[in-house]
């Protein structure tokens, strides 16, 4: 019996709701146009008074769309993009950074944003976990990969990842977290320029 009048009971509902929907659609009219004007001559009268409109000064009419989408530099912006960066992603400057993640460069003395370098990993997943140990913490920590590029007869590429906090905008404040976290996690933490 209790699921019969549940059945009943969502029907009703459903009923309803579709009433609800289409029975305004059915009674709604229709627009209707003007028998005696076809739309392409209003369109045609509207098109002369703007224009008409413009000659006169005021400055309303129907838009020339050449002038409407602005000549656009992305080609050229795009070539450009591409000389500064290599098939991999890596910056062809010679900070080498992988392109979108921040550059960090020895601080110059031009320098207005700053961030302590922990650690250098040449494996990707443990430069994360020692990010995820930083954040867990309360620090701000951020992987910047680079491509290292060997010394001397031994110039093979390879890709490292340096763990940084930051970023933080005095000098002496860097300082002081350079050494409350070497201390902390006993590394060599050097403070460094950062830029993006």
């Amino acid at each position: 019996m209790q699921e019969n009048i549940r059945y009943r009971t969502i029907g009703a509902v459903f009923l309803m709701s579709v009433g609800v929907i289409v029975l305004p659609m059915l009674l709604d009219s229709p627009t209707r146009q003007s028998a005696s004007e076809p739309v392409h001559k209003l369109y045609d009268q509207a098109q002369r008074a703007a224009e008409a409109d413009s000659d006169a000064g005021s400055g309303v009419g129907f838009p020339i769309y050449d002038e409407v989408v602005p000549t656009s530099d992305v080609v050229e912006k795009v070539t450009q993009l591409r000389a500064k960066v290599d098939s991999k992603g890596f910056s062809t400057e010679p900070h080498r950074t992988l392109f979108g993640e921040p550059i960090l460069t020895p601080v110059r003395q031009d320098s207005s944003v700053f961030a302590v370098q922990l650690a250098t990993f040449v494996n990707l997943k443990n430069a994360r976990v020692f990010r995820e140990k930083l954040r867990a913490e309360g620090s701000a920590a951020f992987v910047s990969s680079f491509l290292d590029i060997g010394r001397g007869a031994n110039k093979v590429e390879k890709v490292r990842y340096r763990v940084a906090v930051g970023p933080l905008l005095s000098h002496t404040d860097s300082d002081e977290m350079r050494d409350v976290l070497a201390k902390k996690y006993d590394v060599d933490a050097i403070v460094v320029d950062m830029t993006q």
